[in-house]
């Protein structure tokens, strides 16, 4: 087990024996979560999935609110996030039980929201900032523009469908294609914004393995041919995206702002740059926003909140908003508003889906 990567994700003492491969989502990926769920004891454990691409943030949040809680972040996928709010089954994890009460997730609820007919306690989205979903590619790459249609052309085929028939475009000859697994809330996001209903087969799939780091979906679980090089053990798929198109002329990828590294650069997109004005245009309505800029959550289900669940969101959502929010933009993600703005207050994001 690479311990570099246990380092990250849990928080204190508590002991983690081995993990192995269960799939999750779809056929062609597998997210490594464990047979042993030693970190997760308590009523409703102690750990809790969500959104890969707020993984390092909602992380360091959790050592700013207490260093001392065994409280523990996994990350994986917004799906798997979601699923555990709904007693969804995560391998064998949130089987029939809501597990967590909590989630980080990069994009909102899925279906309708969900409300417990006894205690008529209601899911909620609360929006904690913004991100886009940046097109990465190298430095050294000429191209610096492309059309969404150049996009959707690229990964989902020119008619969103995905297919085979559909997949010969590419956004330059020999561009080599990478993305986020089908779990992933900016996969969802990437496909609802581009009118896609499938993704192309030729776009290599970088999944995250809590055993071997963030690894192709292709790779046996548990090891990585993208660890130690681009990638480290420890990274998050998101940012060994990034990495991944820092390290190759061809790569283009899709990923969230986190991504960010010497060497990548964002892609306009309709001649449109990914910038903190372009994408909270997506909340102010003051001009045309980035075309991929979404919003971020830190979403409530539904069910018997851990009391660490309890203390970590209520610092985060209610007495140390501000605390929250320069640590989410410390990672690259935008406050809603403009902090320099005399009238700004902390996690000002207005109502998600699910109010």
């Amino acid at each position: 087990m690479n311990m570099n990567k246990m380092g990250k994700l849990f928080l204190s003492a508590l002991s983690v024996v081995s993990f192995a491969a269960c799939a999750v989502g779809s056929t062609d990926e597998a997210v490594v979560l464990g047979e042993s769920q030693d970190a997760l004891t308590g009523p409703n454990g102690f750990g809790f999935f969500g959104s890969d691409t707020l993984f390092p943030a909602i992380t360091q949040a959790i050592l700013a609110w207490d260093p001392t809680s065994p409280l523990t972040y996994y990350g994986t996928g917004s799906g798997n996030g979601e699923k555990c709010l709904r007693g969804q089954a995560v391998g064998t994890y949130c089987n029939g039980s809501k597990d967590q009460t909590i989630a980080p997730m990069s994009r909102d609820f899925n279906g309708a929201c969900q409300t417990d007919p006894v205690t008529l306690q209601s899911e909620k989205s609360n929006v904690i900032a913004l991100d886009a979903v940046a097109l990465w590619a190298n430095n050294s790459q000429t191209v610096s523009n492309l059309t969404s249609a150049n996009v959707k052309a690229a990964f989902c085929g020119t008619d969103g469908s995905g297919s085979v028939a559909a997949c010969t475009v590419l956004p330059w000859a020999g561009a080599e294609l990478y993305r986020r697994d089908d779990v992933s809330g900016t996969t969802d996001v990437f496909k609802t914004l581009n009118s896609c209903t499938g993704l192309c087969a030729n776009v290599k799939i970088v999944v995250d393995d809590l055993t071997a780091g963030p690894r192709l979906s292709t790779d046996a679980p548990g090891t990585s041919s993208l660890v130690p090089v681009p990638c480290a053990a420890s990274d998050s798929a998101t940012k060994c995206l990034g990495k991944i198109a820092a390290n190759d002329v061809d790569v283009l990828a899709y990923a969230g702002l986190d991504a960010a590294t010497a060497g990548a650069k964002k892609l306009t997109i309709n001649s449109i740059p990914a910038n903190d004005t372009t994408i909270r245009y997506l909340v102010n309505g003051l001009g045309a926003p980035y075309p991929y800029a979404r919003r971020l959550f830190l979403n409530d289900g539904i069910g018997v909140r851990d009391i660490e669940e309890q203390g970590f969101r209520d610092w985060a959502l209610v007495t140390n908003k501000l605390d929250f929010e320069n640590i989410l933009t410390s990672h690259g993600f935008i406050a809603c508003t403009d902090p320099a703005d005399p009238s700004h207050f902390a996690l000002d994001c207005g109502a998600g889906k699910c109010p």
